[in-house]
């Protein structure tokens, strides 16, 4: 992990404190109101059971009056009489009964004014300071004026207790209330009890001590867990620091990682450049010879040149190929074509590699193949032509079967399967799932023995599945291999296409064309003006320069320009659009660029530049005539740009 600036050090620990601090904050909050809940939630509990039971004892004492008996008493000399003595031994049993019951008697109210009539103590001085404790009949008595509970009882007529309790020498009493009726179901008294609730206290004691625990517990369980917070988050902030880091070096990483297959890119376009200019003048020249009058040998030696031209030609291509792919650089074109001709032409140009060796190259057509189809055809045609070709580099003797297959037909689409079977040394079951795998072939003997780069396989795999298809192999070590590829394609609509198409092939002449050569390389030059003349083209004129190609079209306007892109001082793309500024001819010139670099950009540059097609060098006479040709058309039809590479 990189090493933090100190305040960035500093930041993510006041960071976790903070958070964490507020974690317990609100974790010691709510504890606290739980416990407050808790406690609240108790104590009523206990102080509801207490007044009910208060209450309860108050009923039953009321239950042991005699209300008839009891209106009798208003003198105080009355309570030596055997109806006072009677009165009062129901109440004598309700304080002989509870433990917690004091005291047990009658009150009366008159003008406000509350009075006792029954009390159940016994007579004598209870607490030994001189006075009589028992109250007597009609004795006021002050203390109660003031309780709520006593005046309800009396009003409301209903069973009551005192909320507050009363604290006396004596001890802590609550006082309970309840009426007491005649016969006549008259309200003649109120029957109160004092119990005793120090032992009420002693639980409320309790409660309130566990309530303390309860905080004292919830503020350690707090601060532990703020600690714990702490310590999580400071390891959390901390990885987030190191992934934050990790992920900066791997975005540097990625931009080094580009910036090199960029840079790998256009050394490969700068070095296939350099290669493919050279090799254009080889391959023509060498084509040029080949249909010279030669002797026998010298023909031989000539062929010889043309196909070693090719092979290497191929090599580059493959590597030039893949790199596209790699960078995401391959598009697809979607233009009606014909599979069964570009299927018979592969099968041809194979057979033209092969008519020297011992193995026959044949086509088989399933009937229910559609005539046009919409798609790529020069993926297509590339793929069958790799998978050919693979088939015939591993194949001494036999056959090699190109067929297409129709699994599926509807009437808007057909799904397609195509099939290269060979009978050469086939392909062993532990290697058949890497063979797709760019820079490998069947075993490390097979590059010594076959050569190759290892990565037409790869780009067949790269390319099919572009146009989302499936590619794969089915074969057996020492018997041969079938490769096989599948291809989903829209029908295209035949008859529209074949009328105009009809038409303009009808109108083709390319005796009458004005072609202008615009190339710095003289070899090049030769090669291009022996190949338009082999091709029919008649009227070809030839100039080094980019000057001299702007003079020579406003002078003599030409129909089809072959335009060199790169040449000293005026390059390709600034006569294009200098010629396109003109804005003098009309029809404009057909302008096809003639190249070596392939890149991308160079075809983005084209297009803005005003440039119709592009011809890859090196080139063949074949590649010449077919693009100057389907440019004329395709400029008769408003068609856009189009690329065309060498076979």
């Amino acid at each position: 992990m990189p090493e933090l600036p100190v305040n960035n050090q500093k930041t993510p620990h006041r960071k976790a404190v903070m958070e964490a601090a507020t974690l317990g904050f609100l974790v010691l909050a709510l504890a606290l109101g739980a416990s407050l809940i808790v406690y609240r939630s108790a104590a009523s509990a206990m102080a509801l059971q207490l007044h009910t039971y208060i209450q309860g004892i108050a009923e039953f004492a009321a239950s042991n009056v005699d209300g008839d008996l009891h209106g009798t008493f208003t003198r105080p000399e009355q309570k030596n009489t055997p109806e006072y003595a009677e009165a009062i031994k129901g109440l004598a049993r309700v304080r002989n009964s509870f433990n917690r019951v004091a005291y047990t008697y009658t009150l009366i109210r008159r003008d406000g004014q509350y009075y006792f009539v029954l009390d159940s103590v016994p007579d004598g001085d209870a607490d030994h300071d001189g006075v009589n404790d028992k109250s007597q009949i009609m004795e006021q008595y002050d203390e109660k004026t003031s309780d709520p509970g006593l005046a309800r009882a009396f009003d409301e007529k209903t069973v009551t207790s005192s909320q507050d309790p009363t604290i006396d020498k004596w001890g802590t009493f609550v006082s309970g209330y309840a009426p007491v009726y005649n016969s006549n179901h008259e309200l003649v008294a109120v029957a109160g009890v004092d119990v005793d609730i120090r032992t009420y206290q002693q639980q409320m004691n309790g409660v309130r001590m566990a309530g303390l625990w309860g905080v004292i517990a919830a503020v350690i369980a707090a601060c532990m867990m703020t600690l714990g917070v702490y310590r999580w988050r400071i390891r959390a902030i901390e990885a987030e620091v190191k992934l934050a880091s990790t992920m900066q070096d791997l975005e540097i990483s990625l931009r080094q990682a580009e910036s090199a297959s960029l840079a790998k890119s256009h050394f490969i376009a700068n070095i296939s450049h350099e290669i493919r200019t050279p090799i254009n003048g080889i391959i023509g020249m060498a084509q040029l010879l080949a249909e010279s009058r030669l002797g026998k040998e010298s023909k031989h030696y000539a062929e010889v040149i043309q196909h070693s031209a090719d092979h290497l030609l191929g090599l580059i291509n493959e590597v030039l190929d893949f790199s596209k792919i790699e960078s995401g650089h391959i598009t697809l074109s979607q233009r009606p074509f014909n599979l069964r001709a570009i299927a018979q032409d592969a099968v041809d140009l194979m057979r033209s590699r092969t008519d020297e060796s011992k193995v026959t190259v044949e086509c088989k057509l399933d009937d229910e193949l559609p005539n046009l189809l919409l798609g790529d055809e020069v993926k297509i045609r590339q793929v069958m032509l790799n998978l050919l070709g693979n088939a015939a580099k591993f194949t001494h003797q036999g056959v090699i079967t190109l067929a297409l297959h129709c699994d599926q037909l509807s009437p808007s689409e057909a799904w397609l399967r195509v099939e290269v079977t060979d009978t050469g040394i086939g392909v062993p079951k532990n290697r058949q799932a890497d063979i797709f795998e760019k820079f490998t072939q069947g075993d490390s003997s097979t590059t010594r023995r076959y050569g190759g780069t290892g990565l037409g396989l790869a780009i067949c795999k790269e390319l099919v599945h572009l146009m989302n298809g499936e590619i794969g192999v089915i074969s057996e070590e020492g018997t041969g291999a079938t490769f096989w590829f599948t291809l989903r394609l829209a029908i295209a609509d035949e008859q529209e296409l074949a009328e105009a198409k009809a038409k303009l092939r009808d109108s083709w002449r390319p005796g009458a064309l004005r072609v202008l050569v615009v190339e710095d390389n003289s070899v090049n030059q030769l090669v291009a003006i022996q190949a338009l003349k082999k091709l029919g083209f008649r009227h070809v004129t030839v100039v080094a320069s980019g000057e001299e190609a702007v003079r020579s079209v406003q002078e003599d306007p030409c129909d089809v320009m072959l335009l060199d892109l790169h040449m000293p001082a005026m390059d390709g793309f600034t006569t294009a659009r200098a010629i396109r500024a003109l804005g003098m001819h009309s029809p404009e010139p057909i302008i096809i660029a003639c190249t070596a670099d392939v890149e991308p950009e160079t075809t983005e540059n084209c297009i803005h530049s005003g440039i119709d097609g592009i011809l890859t060098k090196p080139y063949k006479f074949y590649d010449v005539g077919k693009i100057i040709k389907d440019q004329w058309l395709k400029a008769q039809e408003d068609m856009p740009l189009n690329t065309t590479s060498a076979a």
